[in-house]
């Protein structure tokens, strides 16, 4: 009798971790499929001029109605050795349009106003009305001690990165970092 009462109970305990173990294995690959889904969201918010490969950082905070993050992506060879040599020009959109399909974000969105890329240092426009410069808080939103961050913002205050600002966020390439940097606040 002894050994069936064991061999039930050790039946149970093993269905029991069965099923905790199949609920851990689907929660993990749930947050995988949602980050997957999150860095492919943000990877469409980069303008189709500048080719990025695999996602660094993806950090993020929202609220009910808005939110604020960086999203931090590799810069492809390819466009590392476009900036090396055509700078600014690399940005003009007359380059290899494979992704022409994918037009900016705020393009999408209807917004008339196209603007254009700009060279560092950023200059804020300092007025507090327009909230022109409001997207720099979403590096607020990410771990301030990752050093890509820290590079990130460090590169706007010297030569040599690129800025596109787009409707309350910004596209930040950095060749020095090889990385191009989605920022929002909104």
């Amino acid at each position: 009798m002894l050994p069936k009462k064991i061999n039930a109970q050790l039946d149970r305990k093993l269905s029991i971790l069965s099923c905790v173990a199949l609920c851990l294995l689907l929660t993990y690959a749930a947050y995988l499929g949602f980050k997957r889904w999150e860095s492919n969201s943000y990877r469409g918010n980069i303008p189709f001029e500048v080719d990025v490969g695999d996602a660094l950082l993806v950090e993020s905070k929202s609220g009910l109605m808005e939110g604020c993050g960086v999203a931090i992506f590799e810069l492809t060879p390819q466009m590392r050795e476009r900036i090396k040599v055509q700078g600014l020009a690399a940005f003009d959109g007359s380059l290899d349009q494979h992704a022409q399909v994918r037009p900016p974000r705020e393009m999408r969105k209807g917004q008339d106003k196209i603007r254009r890329w700009e060279e560092t240092p950023y200059v804020e426009t300092g007025d507090g009305l327009t909230m022109e410069d409001s997207w720099q808080v979403g590096f607020s939103c990410a771990d301030q001690t990752s050093n890509l961050v820290r590079g990130i913002t460090d590169a706007l205050r010297k030569p040599g990165s690129f800025v596109r600002k787009l409707h309350e966020a910004a596209v930040v390439v950095v060749p020095a970092l090889g990385v191009a940097a989605f920022v929002h606040n909104g």
